[in-house]
């Protein structure tokens, strides 16, 4: 992960042309770098690093941006690490709210941010020995996994989201 971070952040300073434009591969590039350095434990850099780049992706594209929401999963995955329950469970029902805004209830329910927003909050349920609670979100989980079928063709990829 060390190299990797280092390959990220060499790719993010060459492409800084003073502006603060983001297009999808610079963001996609940042995401990578807050990956790697939350595979790091560098938690605090990747916490900057989200900050930054929230307020890029508010700058460029709004505050209903769905980038937006993939920044706001792993803000809760770091808080949830940090056992701030109540900021990670802000973060991860953002992270769901905002890909309802974006690409509507039925395709946000089997998008890949939004089912692991649901298992996060299952597990800080569990983090808090909420047993009952966690229960009932891994169940409504099965539930719409169960109900949906996905259609490839169908299907909602981050290029066509803007």
């Amino acid at each position: 992960w060390v190299k990797a971070e280092e390959q990220f952040l060499k790719s993010l300073k060459s492409r800084e042309s003073g502006s603060n434009d983001l297009d999808d591969e610079y963001f996609s590039s940042k995401c990578a770098l807050i990956a790697a350095y939350f595979a790091q434990e560098k938690f605090e850099l990747a916490e900057k690093e989200i900050a930054a780049t929230m307020m890029q992706v508010e700058d460029n594209m709004g505050k209903g941006s769905y980038h937006k929401a993939e920044l706001n999963y792993y803000l809760g995955s770091i808080l949830l690490l940090k056992a701030n329950y109540r900021g990670s469970d802000h973060a991860f029902r953002e992270t769901q709210r905002l890909l309802k805004a974006c690409i509507g209830n039925q395709q946000s329910a089997l998008h890949y941010l939004f089912l692991l927003t649901s298992s996060k909050l299952a597990e800080k349920s569990l983090a808090q020995r909420r047993l009952e609670e966690a229960g009932f979100v891994y169940e409504k989980l099965i539930e719409s996994l169960k109900r949906t079928e996905l259609d490839l063709q169908n299907s909602v990829w981050v290029s066509e989201i803007k």
